[in-house]
């Protein structure tokens, strides 16, 4: 069963992301919104991380608030694909569940 890994926000105490990041399988699908969208960064703490999954790991950041805050496609990893809220859709359709990790 492929999974969507929703991550909202960023947060030191209690990290969202390395939650996730531990329940990915193979053939998932991680998408960073909101505060979480800075893990995509070159240079953000968490980016080695997420270069490091798997290479069928999709690794996806939500265009609209990523663009909020100051991101461009430029400046993502490069396995980051910055999709907007059509592709955020597509990505439900294709995965068979999703989880919101907050």
């Amino acid at each position: 069963m492929r999974v969507l890994h929703i991550v909202a926000r960023a947060s030191q105490a209690d990290p969202p992301l390395a939650r996730c990041l531990a329940s990915l399988n193979r053939g998932d699908a991680l998408l960073l919104i909101d505060g979480a969208a800075d893990a995509a960064r070159r240079g953000h703490d968490d980016a080695a991380r997420l270069e490091a999954l798997p290479a069928d790991v999709a690794v996806c950041v939500l265009a609209e608030p990523s663009s909020a805050a100051g991101h461009s496609g430029s400046g993502l990893i490069p396995r980051a694909e910055l999709v907007d809220f059509a592709g955020f859709v597509d990505l439900t359709v294709v995965c068979d569940t999703s989880v919101t990790w907050c």
